[in-house]
């Protein structure tokens, strides 16, 4: 009987990433100081690839101003949250949920003008992080980093695939 390992269970996130238009990038290639470095803390801690997401947030949601993307950036990398488990669900959620934004709207967002002035007023945005579909012919759905290195409070983890 074959045994069920970690690996079988990557390589074929892998190849349902793939399916879905995903690309797969070799982790160490993103690391800092190499030709095709994505990442930006040498000592490994950054999870993220923020030129990707920061990519990804304008792409999909063309519609918002600036601010509101740098907004979603913002909650996307520093969740607050007591514990890693309630950091991870909160993001998670944002992915798949589309995050909420709370910002004030001026009165030249109100573009139907059925609210007439709106200055200062808390509005609830929703924001789409991940395109599930698959990557439109020519565009790309997003990537799954194999071998990525990180580290936490000064442990080092290296994961085969992440």
């Amino acid at each position: 009987m074959r045994s069920f390992t970690e690996s079988i269970v990557e390589d074929a996130a892998l190849a349902w990433l793939e399916g879905l238009g995903y690309s797969v990038l070799y982790g160490p290639d993103l690391a800092v100081g190499e030709p095709a470095a994505e990442r930006s803390d040498p000592n490994f801690r950054d999870v993220v690839l923020d030129g990707r997401l920061l990519q990804a947030l304008v792409r999909l949601n063309p519609e918002l101003p600036p601010e509101a993307l740098d907004d979603a950036f913002r909650k996307l990398k520093r969740t607050d949250a007591p514990s890693l488990i309630e950091r991870n669900r909160a993001v998670h959620r944002m992915l798949v949920d589309a995050g909420v934004l709370q910002r004030d709207r001026c009165p030249l967002e109100d573009r139907a003008g059925a609210l007439g002035d709106v200055t200062g007023m808390q509005t609830e945005q929703r924001i789409e992080v991940v395109e599930l579909r698959a990557a439109r012919p020519g565009g790309e759905a997003g990537v799954g980093v194999e071998r990525v290195q990180l580290r936490e409070a000064g442990a080092a983890m290296e994961g085969e695939r992440l």
